[in-house]
């Protein structure tokens, strides 16, 4: 089976999603991540913000942060609605350009950006999007979601 029909599986099975996450190659990103697991259970809000479309996955900083310590590994969950994204760039997208090489890199360096933090690594993310072969659909979200934090934080 392809990565891609792998893919379709855990979209379709959500008995199968932790097991595909597990076949998602963090190698390369382990400097910044400690793990990466899938919760079943939360539904993701996006804390009541107004951005188009939730990711379905959220990173949470290493308590270094708390201290503005860097090198600290954050923790990645991935819930049920990662698996609504049509294609598996367009999720890959999302676990790697945003929340591994945005935000964990972010806290691995001791950067929060406090309150500008989304803003930061949207613009980076949407900069990354050209690697993949993302969705029209997605790759309109995230410009959409750009413009909604640009108009927030100017």
């Amino acid at each position: 089976m392809t990565f891609e029909e792998e893919f379709e599986k855990a979209r379709e099975n959500e008995y199968f999603r932790a097991k595909f996450i597990r076949m998602v190659d963090i190698k390369p990103y382990s400097k910044y991540v400690k793990s990466v697991k899938y919760n079943p259970v939360q539904f993701y809000d996006s804390y009541g913000s107004r951005e188009k479309f939730p990711s379905g996955i959220t990173t949470m900083p290493p308590w270094r942060l708390n201290f503005l310590m860097s090198g600290g590994k954050s923790k990645i969950e991935v819930y049920p609605q990662a698996f609504f994204f049509k294609n598996v760039d367009d999720f890959l997208s999302t676990l790697i350009d945003h929340e591994i090489l945005g935000h964990a890199k972010r806290y691995f360096e001791g950067n929060s950006l406090r309150g500008k933090e989304e803003l930061f690594v949207t613009t980076q993310h949407l900069a990354l999007l050209e690697r993949r072969n993302c969705s029209e659909e997605y790759v309109n979200a995230v410009r959409e979601n750009l413009k909604i934090l640009q108009n927030r934080f100017g």
